[in-house]
C-alpha cells in the first residue's frame, strides 16, 4: 500500500491560494499526482469550479480584479477566457493576464488567442515592410468589402455616431493637440481640405495648399475613382497621400504644399486607407511642380 501524503502547511496554502490552476499544473508544481490533488482539496473542504474552462474563468476574473484602474473599463465588458468569447462570437476576449512576450496588458484576439497590441505590431510592420503581403491584404479587403459592404456600412455608422465613441474621440483629440504639434497641423490642414472640397470653397488658402482650384481637384480625384465611388458617398471614402502626412515636417510651409498637392492625392476606401497606414513607395510629389497644371 502507499504511503501516505504528509501535506505541510505551506503545501496546503499553496493550494488555497492556487485553486484555479489546473490539476496537471498544480501536480506539475508540487510533484505529486493528480489523483492526490483532488483528494487533497476535498480534505481541505474546498470546493473548485468544474472544468478546464470554469477554473480558466475564475482564475481570469481574479487577474482582471488585479488590473482595476490600469486597462480601460470596456475591457471588463470583454469575455475573460477564448471558450466564453467564442460561444458569444466575441472579436476579442481579455483574461487579465500580461503578454509573455512584452510583459504588457493587452485585450486577446479570439481567433488566435495571441496578444491583439503584437499581433497587430507586427501586422503593420508587415504592412510597411512587405509590398507582396500589403496588396494581399487590400485585395482581401477589397473582396470583402464589396460582399459586406452595407452591413459594415451599418456597423460602422452605429459605431461612430455612439456616445461612447463621441466621448473617446474626445478625449484623444484633445490629448493629441496637447502633446503632438504635428498632428496638430496636420489636423487642421486636413480639416482645411475637407471643407474646401465639401463645399467647393474658393478659398485662396485651400487652392494655394493643393496647387489647383477644387474643381480641378475633385476632376483629378474623380478620374481615379473605382466602380463604386462617387462625390455622394464621399466619407464612406477618404482623400489619402501617396505619400503620408507623417513622412513630412509640416511646421515647414514648403512641405505642407507638397504633402497637400492634389498629385499626392488619391481616393481610397476608408478602411483601405487605415490598413496602408504610413506605407509609401518613395513617391516624391516634388519632382513635378506645384504650379503645374491638371492635363
Amino acid at each position: 500500500m502507499p504511503k501516505k501524503k504528509n501535506w505541510t502547511e505551506q503545501e496546503d496554502n499553496y493550494l488555497r491560494d492556487n485553486f484555479c490552476l489546473t490539476n496537471e499544473q498544480l501536480s506539475s508544481d508540487l510533484g505529486v499526482s493528480t489523483t492526490l490533488i483532488r483528494r487533497r482539496y476535498s480534505e481541505l473542504g474546498i470546493e473548485r469550479p468544474t472544468g478546464k474552462n470554469a477554473l480558466a474563468r475564475a482564475r481570469n476574473l481574479i487577474y482582471r480584479e488585479n488590473c482595476k484602474g490600469l486597462v480601460p473599463d470596456d475591457w471588463y465588458e470583454l469575455p475573460s477566457t477564448r471558450a466564453d468569447s467564442k460561444e458569444a462570437g466575441e472579436g476579442f476576449y481579455w483574461d487579465g493576464q500580461r503578454c509573455t512576450r512584452s510583459g504588457h496588458l493587452s485585450k486577446r484576439k479570439t481567433s488566435s488567442g495571441g496578444c491583439w497590441d503584437c499581433e497587430y505590431g507586427d501586422h503593420k510592420d508587415k504592412l510597411e515592410t512587405s509590398p507582396e503581403f500589403r496588396e494581399k491584404r487590400l485585395h482581401s479587403f477589397r473582396n470583402w468589402y464589396n460582399e459586406n459592404r452595407e452591413d459594415y456600412l451599418d456597423r460602422q455608422k452605429d459605431r461612430k455616431n455612439s456616445d461612447q465613441s463621441r466621448e473617446w474621440y474626445r478625449e484623444y483629440e484633445k490629448r493629441r493637440r496637447q502633446e503632438d504639434i504635428d498632428w496638430r497641423i496636420s489636423k487642421s490642414l486636413r480639416d482645411r481640405l475637407y471643407k474646401a472640397v465639401s463645399r467647393d470653397s474658393k478659398s485662396e488658402s485651400a487652392v494655394s495648399l493643393i496647387g489647383c482650384s477644387i474643381s480641378e481637384l475633385k476632376e483629378h480625384l474623380s478620374s481615379q475613382f473605382d466602380a463604386d465611388m462617387s462625390w455622394e458617398n464621399y466619407g464612406e471614402w477618404h482623400i489619402d497621400h501617396v505619400r503620408p502626412c507623417v513622412s513630412f515636417d509640416l511646421s515647414d510651409p514648403e512641405q505642407q504644399k507638397d504633402c497637400f498637392n492634389y498629385r499626392n492625392l488619391q481616393p481610397m476606401w476608408g478602411d483601405e486607407n487605415r490598413s496602408k497606414g504610413g506605407v509609401w513607395e518613395g513617391y516624391d510629389p516634388r519632382a513635378r511642380s506645384r504650379s503645374q497644371k491638371l492635363d
